[in-house]
């Protein structure tokens, strides 16, 4: 039987029971709840479910069909809630219920992605997103990498800004996926709370909080980030000035600057962009060992400039 492969591989203090379990043409596909001995960080049991079958794989038409009929049987539960209150409530007892742990077709064992969201509401993707981004101002609900996320009250930059640093990050981490980008984007707001104080993004970005104008954007960051791209890029040890440039001199003399307009936080504004051209540093060095020198260091930022300049053409309305 299933249960009991999946018993076997598991260590022997796992506790693994069925949820429901299908025989589809003598192939067995079963929802399993999984309970580890290791304790959270709230000392509790660490528990997951698992949605799988005798072959293991996510192409199998009898995994598949379960799959549909999952999410069918589960988008009939909500409709009641989704009529009565709403498509914003309607995704909080989604995120409660992959919490509890329960299966509702979601790819991570206790997150669901927005895209997820949308398919088992059979919703529009962008109307979903609106959703989650009223959520968010409300302090309820957060998204990153597009799954599913507890509100947990901290510093954090506009979604604009959060775009930015998580496509940048993507291309140092070769490629990576959309949580471990997400990841370097949390590691920075918790670095900004830990040195400024700010405990929340509309202390640092006021009005601009959670959503910057990319007009803004364009002056204070992408543009700015360009014409330090470029000055790097003509230096002979350019990894080596820039990552100076951003530890020390960079933080003070860009408080300095009158291109950050109140009641934007100038200190928080240069950590950011500090960290944009850490990241771009952290590119160059990629290259230089992925080309084995071909690519130099100065290429690398006249190209990263290159990028920075046309996405503030487009924040202004440029072709």
């Amino acid at each position: 039987m299933l249960i009991e492969k999946l018993r076997a591989a598991f260590l022997p203090s796992v506790i693994v029971t069925a949820v429901r379990e299908w025989d589809k043409y003598d192939h067995e596909v079963g929802i399993y709840h999984v309970v580890s001995p290791f304790s959270n960080a709230e000392g509790a049991a660490t528990s997951h479910v698992l949605f799988t079958c005798v072959c293991n794989a996510l192409s199998c038409p009898m995994r598949i069909a379960a799959r549909y009929e999952i999410l069918t049987e589960a988008r009939a539960s909500l409709a009641p809630l989704l009529e009565s209150e709403g498509l914003e409530a309607t995704i909080l007892e989604i995120h409660r219920r992959v919490q509890s742990p329960e299966y509702l077709g979601q790819s991570r064992s206790s997150h669901i992605s927005v895209d997820e969201v949308a398919e088992l509401l059979d919703a529009p993707l962008a109307t979903v997103f609106r959703a989650c981004d009223q959520l968010y101002v409300e302090e309820k609900l957060d998204v990153r990498g597009g799954v599913l996320r507890d509100f947990v009250r901290r510093f954090r930059l506009p979604k604009e800004m959060v775009a930015i640093m998580a496509n940048a990050a993507e291309e140092t981490l070769d490629f990576s996926s959309d949580e471990e980008s997400a990841d370097r984007v949390t590691k920075f707001e918790r670095k900004v709370q830990r040195e400024t104080g700010f405990i929340s993004g509309r202390e640092a970005f006021g009005a601009h909080f959670p959503r910057m104008e990319k007009r803004l954007l364009a002056e204070i960051v992408c543009e700015r980030l360009a014409t330090l791209l470029l000055q790097a890029s003509i230096d002979a040890r350019a990894i080596q000035s820039l990552r100076r440039l951003t530890a020390t001199r960079l933080l003070e003399r860009e408080q300095r600057f009158h291109y950050v307009p109140a009641p934007l936080s100038a200190r928080v504004i240069a950590m950011y962009n500090a960290e944009l051209l850490e990241i771009a540093c952290d590119n160059a060095e990629i290259e230089l060992r992925r080309t084995r020198g071909v690519t130099t260091p100065q290429q690398t930022f006249r190209f990263i400039a290159q990028q920075y300049a046309e996405l503030a053409m487009q924040f202004r309305g440029g072709s």
